[in-house]
């Protein structure tokens, strides 16, 4: 939970600098449900009234029940990851109108789903810009923030 949370403040930071309304674990975003489907939500990414809610997931490379298939096949959690979470809320949030889902999803020693690349890469693009600094020293940062913290923390506490 340590380190989910951690990812999910400096995400949310991240997409502050980049110029949007950001906030964690916002409650009431599908009507009617006890469901959260974001982690971080972010307002008026795609247009003035849009939503999107990323769902930070992080997969524990080393789980004795799924090591020896994530040992052979290189990103096999982050793809089982991501395919659960679509699984989860896709449906749901493609109920709410201007309500959009993306799972960013880690394993625990350091991969990542193209979401997480392609998200990074955008906000990276929109921080250079809003604050002159170079897009290479932004988008380093952003990396190394990333596998800093998923390879660094303690799994669990």
């Amino acid at each position: 939970i340590c380190r989910h949370n951690k990812i999910r403040d400096i995400l949310c930071t991240f997409a502050k600098h980049a110029g949007f309304h950001a906030e964690t674990e916002t409650q009431g975003l599908i009507p009617n449900s006890g469901e959260k489907p974001g982690n971080v939500v972010v307002f008026g990414i795609k247009g003035i009234n849009q939503i999107l809610a990323f769902d930070v997931t992080i997969r524990d490379t080393l789980q004795h029940s799924t090591l020896p298939i994530a040992a052979n096949s290189s990103g096999h959690l982050v793809r089982v990851g991501f395919k659960a979470k679509m699984d989860k809320f896709q449906s749901i949030c493609a109920e709410v109108p201007n309500l959009s889902f993306l799972p960013l999803v880690w394993e625990s020693c350091g991969g990542s789903s193209s979401s997480v690349n392609d998200t990074l890469q955008s906000w990276s693009k929109l921080i250079a810009n809003r604050s002159g600094s170079s897009y290479s020293s932004v988008i380093y940062l952003a990396y190394v923030g990333k596998y800093l913290f998923a390879c660094r923390l303690p799994m669990r506490g």
